[in-house]
């Protein structure tokens, strides 16, 4: 079944014309079935209304981050054992581990980049701006770089 929206007045299919999309994501979202698939709990009704759109938009913001915590549960758990030690035993001795040595040392690092960048952005904001952005402007002049097409 085919609805185009054609423009001319005689067409018969132009009355349909906006109702397509709302058809075409309803048909898809509801699945007229015997199965009600758990999709169809999230929506709670016959359309896509303002609580399905809220919903997924919930879903679509909260997901990276549920992502990023399985991503950092998973790094701590594999600097714990180490990727080729499945074991946990600790092979070499003379090795010095990664958590209070390695960590306050990128902790410090990351501390000194941030107060730099903090003291240059807040005492002096101007140092790395463009020298241009500091002329001032002249309605009645066009700039020599702008040129008409």
């Amino acid at each position: 079944m085919k609805h185009r929206c054609n423009s001319s007045p005689t067409s018969y299919n132009n009355r349909l014309c906006r109702l397509c999309v709302t058809l075409r994501t309803n048909i898809f979202l509801r699945r007229n079935c015997y199965y009600q698939p758990p999709l169809s709990h999230s929506i709670r009704g016959f359309s896509v209304d303002n609580a399905t759109l809220t919903r997924f938009f919930a879903f679509h913001f909260l997901f990276p981050f549920l992502i990023l915590a399985l991503t950092v549960i998973h790094l701590l758990f594999l600097h714990e054992t180490g990727s080729t030690n499945p074991l946990g035993l600790n092979p070499d001795a003379d090795k010095i581990p990664f958590h209070p040595y390695f960590s306050y040392k990128d902790l410090l690092g990351f501390a000194v980049l941030l107060i730099a960048l903090i003291s240059l952005s807040l005492f002096a904001p101007n140092l790395l701006g463009d020298p241009d952005n500091f002329t001032p402007a002249n309605p009645l002049v066009t700039p020599p770089h702008i040129k008409p097409e």
